[in-house]
Protein backbone atom coordinates (compact mmCIF):
# COMPACT_ATOMS: atom_id res chain seq x y z
CA UNK A 1 0.00 0.00 0.00
CA UNK A 2 1.23 3.50 -0.73
CA UNK A 3 -0.09 7.02 -0.60
CA UNK A 4 0.21 9.40 -3.51
CA UNK A 5 0.76 12.95 -2.34
CA UNK A 6 0.51 16.51 -3.55
CA UNK A 7 3.61 18.56 -2.79
CA UNK A 8 4.83 22.09 -3.46
CA UNK A 9 7.89 24.30 -3.13
CA UNK A 10 7.87 26.03 0.27
CA UNK A 11 9.02 29.28 -1.37
CA UNK A 12 5.64 29.44 -3.10
CA UNK A 13 3.63 28.48 -0.05
CA UNK A 14 1.70 31.75 0.33
CA UNK A 15 0.55 31.82 -3.28
CA UNK A 16 -0.28 28.11 -3.42
CA UNK A 17 -1.97 28.20 -0.02
CA UNK A 18 -4.22 30.97 -1.27
CA UNK A 19 -5.05 29.00 -4.40
CA UNK A 20 -5.95 25.89 -2.46
CA UNK A 21 -7.98 27.93 -0.01
CA UNK A 22 -10.02 29.13 -2.98
CA UNK A 23 -10.27 25.61 -4.37
CA UNK A 24 -11.35 23.79 -1.24
CA UNK A 25 -12.73 26.34 1.23
CA UNK A 26 -14.20 29.35 -0.52
CA UNK A 27 -17.33 29.78 -2.57
CA UNK A 28 -16.97 30.01 -6.37
CA UNK A 29 -16.15 33.40 -7.82
CA UNK A 30 -17.51 33.27 -11.35
CA UNK A 31 -16.21 36.67 -12.48
CA UNK A 32 -12.64 36.39 -11.23
CA UNK A 33 -9.68 35.85 -13.52
CA UNK A 34 -8.52 32.24 -13.58
CA UNK A 35 -5.23 31.55 -11.79
CA UNK A 36 -2.97 29.34 -13.91
CA UNK A 37 -1.52 26.35 -12.11
CA UNK A 38 0.66 23.62 -13.61
CA UNK A 39 0.17 20.28 -11.85
CA UNK A 40 1.97 17.07 -12.71
CA UNK A 41 1.29 13.45 -11.84
CA UNK A 42 3.60 10.48 -12.06
CA UNK A 43 1.60 7.82 -13.84
CA UNK A 44 -1.75 6.98 -15.41
CA UNK A 45 -3.28 4.93 -12.62
CA UNK A 46 -6.53 4.90 -10.68
CA UNK A 47 -5.07 6.93 -7.81
CA UNK A 48 -4.91 9.99 -10.09
CA UNK A 49 -8.63 9.86 -10.94
CA UNK A 50 -9.48 12.87 -8.69
CA UNK A 51 -7.37 15.10 -10.93
CA UNK A 52 -9.09 13.99 -14.14
CA UNK A 53 -12.56 14.16 -12.60
CA UNK A 54 -11.92 17.70 -11.39
CA UNK A 55 -10.70 18.72 -14.84
CA UNK A 56 -13.46 17.02 -16.82
CA UNK A 57 -16.16 18.31 -14.48
CA UNK A 58 -14.85 21.87 -14.68
CA UNK A 59 -14.23 22.04 -10.93
CA UNK A 60 -10.89 23.80 -11.30
CA UNK A 61 -12.45 26.60 -13.35
CA UNK A 62 -15.40 26.78 -10.98
CA UNK A 63 -13.05 27.73 -8.18
CA UNK A 64 -10.91 30.16 -10.15
CA UNK A 65 -8.15 27.88 -11.43
CA UNK A 66 -6.82 27.14 -14.89
CA UNK A 67 -5.02 23.87 -14.19
CA UNK A 68 -2.71 22.28 -16.75
CA UNK A 69 -2.20 18.58 -16.00
CA UNK A 70 1.17 17.21 -17.12
CA UNK A 71 2.51 13.65 -16.89
CA UNK A 72 6.05 13.54 -15.48
CA UNK A 73 7.46 10.25 -14.24
CA UNK A 74 8.13 10.28 -10.50
CA UNK A 75 11.75 10.77 -9.48
CA UNK A 76 14.48 13.20 -10.42
CA UNK A 77 12.65 14.59 -13.46
CA UNK A 78 9.49 15.36 -11.49
CA UNK A 79 11.32 16.95 -8.58
CA UNK A 80 13.45 18.91 -11.03
CA UNK A 81 10.32 20.28 -12.72
CA UNK A 82 8.93 21.30 -9.34
CA UNK A 83 12.08 22.99 -8.05
CA UNK A 84 12.65 24.81 -11.35
CA UNK A 85 9.12 26.19 -11.33
CA UNK A 86 7.95 24.37 -14.45
CA UNK A 87 5.15 22.93 -12.31
CA UNK A 88 3.75 24.24 -9.03
CA UNK A 89 2.11 21.04 -7.81
CA UNK A 90 3.46 17.49 -8.03
CA UNK A 91 1.34 14.40 -7.52
CA UNK A 92 3.83 11.69 -6.58
CA UNK A 93 4.53 8.99 -3.98
CA UNK A 94 5.24 10.36 -0.52
CA UNK A 95 8.72 8.85 -0.51
CA UNK A 96 9.72 11.06 -3.46
CA UNK A 97 8.99 14.17 -1.44
CA UNK A 98 10.50 12.88 1.79
CA UNK A 99 13.76 11.79 0.17
CA UNK A 100 14.03 15.15 -1.58
CA UNK A 101 13.32 17.04 1.65
CA UNK A 102 16.02 15.07 3.48
CA UNK A 103 18.45 16.14 0.76
CA UNK A 104 17.67 19.77 1.52
CA UNK A 105 15.08 20.68 -1.11
CA UNK A 106 12.35 23.01 0.23
CA UNK A 107 9.35 20.78 -0.46
CA UNK A 108 6.17 20.24 1.55
CA UNK A 109 3.35 17.69 1.37
CA UNK A 110 -0.01 19.45 1.29
CA UNK A 111 -2.49 16.67 0.61
CA UNK A 112 -3.06 13.09 -0.42
CA UNK A 113 -5.05 11.08 -2.94
CA UNK A 114 -5.46 8.40 -0.25
CA UNK A 115 -4.00 4.90 0.00
CA UNK A 116 -3.81 2.63 -3.01
CA UNK A 117 -3.30 -1.14 -2.85
CA UNK A 118 -0.68 -2.74 -5.08
CA UNK A 119 -0.35 -6.45 -5.78
CA UNK A 120 2.59 -8.58 -6.82
CA UNK A 121 1.89 -10.08 -10.23
CA UNK A 122 4.07 -12.72 -11.87
CA UNK A 123 4.67 -14.12 -15.32
CA UNK A 124 2.12 -16.85 -16.25
CA UNK A 125 4.91 -19.47 -16.16
CA UNK A 126 5.27 -18.93 -12.39
CA UNK A 127 2.64 -20.92 -10.54
CA UNK A 128 3.58 -20.31 -6.88
CA UNK A 129 5.24 -17.70 -4.71
CA UNK A 130 8.20 -19.96 -3.99
CA UNK A 131 9.02 -20.10 -7.68
CA UNK A 132 10.08 -16.46 -7.41
CA UNK A 133 13.28 -17.59 -5.69
CA UNK A 134 16.18 -16.84 -8.01
CA UNK A 135 13.98 -14.68 -10.23
CA UNK A 136 13.98 -10.96 -11.00
CA UNK A 137 11.31 -8.52 -9.82
CA UNK A 138 11.00 -5.23 -11.66
CA UNK A 139 10.47 -1.87 -9.99
CA UNK A 140 10.17 1.63 -11.44
CA UNK A 141 13.22 3.53 -10.20
CA UNK A 142 15.55 3.26 -7.19
CA UNK A 143 14.30 5.11 -4.11
CA UNK A 144 10.66 5.18 -5.17
CA UNK A 145 7.67 3.91 -3.23
CA UNK A 146 7.37 1.04 -5.71
CA UNK A 147 10.86 -0.16 -4.82
CA UNK A 148 10.21 0.20 -1.09
CA UNK A 149 6.88 -1.62 -1.30
CA UNK A 150 8.38 -4.37 -3.46
CA UNK A 151 11.21 -5.01 -1.02
CA UNK A 152 8.79 -5.02 1.89
CA UNK A 153 6.47 -7.47 0.11
CA UNK A 154 9.35 -9.81 -0.70
CA UNK A 155 10.53 -9.81 2.91
CA UNK A 156 7.01 -10.67 4.08
CA UNK A 157 7.00 -13.55 1.58
CA UNK A 158 10.19 -14.90 3.16
CA UNK A 159 12.72 -13.65 0.60
CA UNK A 160 15.83 -11.54 1.03
CA UNK A 161 15.80 -8.88 -1.73
CA UNK A 162 19.07 -8.85 -3.63
CA UNK A 163 19.89 -12.37 -2.50
CA UNK A 164 16.90 -14.66 -3.00
CA UNK A 165 15.23 -12.36 -5.52
CA UNK A 166 16.93 -9.75 -7.68
CA UNK A 167 15.53 -6.21 -7.98
CA UNK A 168 15.71 -4.55 -11.40
CA UNK A 169 14.93 -0.86 -12.02
CA UNK A 170 13.00 -0.67 -15.28
CA UNK A 171 12.55 3.10 -15.35
CA UNK A 172 8.83 2.58 -15.93
CA UNK A 173 6.44 4.29 -13.50
CA UNK A 174 3.30 2.80 -15.09
CA UNK A 175 2.63 -0.76 -13.97
CA UNK A 176 0.91 -1.65 -17.26
CA UNK A 177 4.22 -0.97 -19.03
CA UNK A 178 6.07 -3.12 -16.51
CA UNK A 179 3.57 -5.91 -17.22
CA UNK A 180 4.54 -5.76 -20.90
CA UNK A 181 8.22 -5.98 -19.94
CA UNK A 182 7.36 -8.97 -17.75
CA UNK A 183 5.53 -10.72 -20.59
CA UNK A 184 8.59 -10.16 -22.76
CA UNK A 185 10.58 -12.21 -20.25
CA UNK A 186 12.85 -9.38 -19.09
CA UNK A 187 11.51 -9.56 -15.51
CA UNK A 188 9.56 -12.26 -13.72
CA UNK A 189 7.24 -10.21 -11.50
CA UNK A 190 6.34 -6.65 -10.55
CA UNK A 191 3.96 -4.64 -8.39
CA UNK A 192 0.79 -3.78 -10.29
CA UNK A 193 -1.97 -1.28 -9.59
CA UNK A 194 -5.51 -2.68 -9.14
CA UNK A 195 -6.79 -1.28 -12.44
CA UNK A 196 -3.82 -2.56 -14.45
CA UNK A 197 -4.05 -5.91 -12.67
CA UNK A 198 -7.72 -6.28 -13.54
CA UNK A 199 -6.94 -5.49 -17.18
CA UNK A 200 -4.09 -8.02 -17.26
CA UNK A 201 -6.08 -10.75 -15.53
CA UNK A 202 -9.04 -10.25 -17.85
CA UNK A 203 -6.90 -11.31 -20.80
CA UNK A 204 -4.98 -13.99 -18.89
CA UNK A 205 -1.65 -12.15 -18.77
CA UNK A 206 -0.81 -12.84 -15.10
CA UNK A 207 -0.88 -16.01 -13.04
CA UNK A 208 -1.16 -14.75 -9.45
CA UNK A 209 -1.12 -11.59 -7.43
Amino acid sequence: MFTATLCWMKSNCLTIAAIFAILFLCRPAAAQKLETLNASYASITGSRIPLWIAQDAGLFEKYGLNVNLVVIAAGTAAIGALTSGDVEILGAPGSTTMVSAVRGLPLAIIGTFGPSAWKLAAHPSITSVQELRGKTVGVSRPGTTIEFATRRALVKLGFTPGKDVQILATGLAESNKRIMVMLQGKIDATLVSPDNLFEAESVGQTRFS
